[in-house]
């Protein structure tokens, strides 16, 4: 997928209008602070895309890519936000960053908020998670 298929879905209107971004593209990892999806847009310039993650405090927008037929866009896409009925079911986990990664997100650490279900035989199943922008 490349960022003028993006361009084309519902899903991303509702992403953060500024936030960080996690992109993996065949050719490298960015993880650095944005302003506005233009930003995000010159920085994949073109690129193949295999996963994207733009995310605040309060939503993600993510899209991977896919080759399955059941897609007509070559890509899934949604935007997740934090919902109070699930508080009970979320489990977070702070990650630090790395140096370089602090340095281009002014940020010490990113948050993941996974979603816990149970199965029927009483097992704990991740079956979701956010990324979370740490202030």
């Amino acid at each position: 997928m490349d960022w003028k298929e993006l361009k084309g879905s519902s899903e991303i209107e509702h992403a953060p209008k500024s936030g960080i971004m996690l992109i993996y593209t065949r050719k490298e990892v960015i993880f650095e602070r944005y302003q506005s999806l233009q930003d995000v847009e010159k920085r994949v310039n073109g690129q193949e895309i295999l996963e994207v993650h733009l995310f605040d405090k309060e939503k993600e927008y993510r899209a991977l890519a896919s080759q399955s037929k059941r897609f007509s866009g070559h890509f899934i896409d949604k935007v997740f936000r934090a919902e109070e009925k699930d508080q009970d079911r979320i489990y977070s986990q702070e990650i630090l960053l790395e140096t370089v990664e602090e340095s281009k997100t002014g940020m010490k650490k990113i948050q993941v908020n996974n979603h816990i279900t149970y199965s029927d035989t009483g097992m704990a199943v991740i079956d979701n998670y956010r990324l979370v922008e740490v202030g």
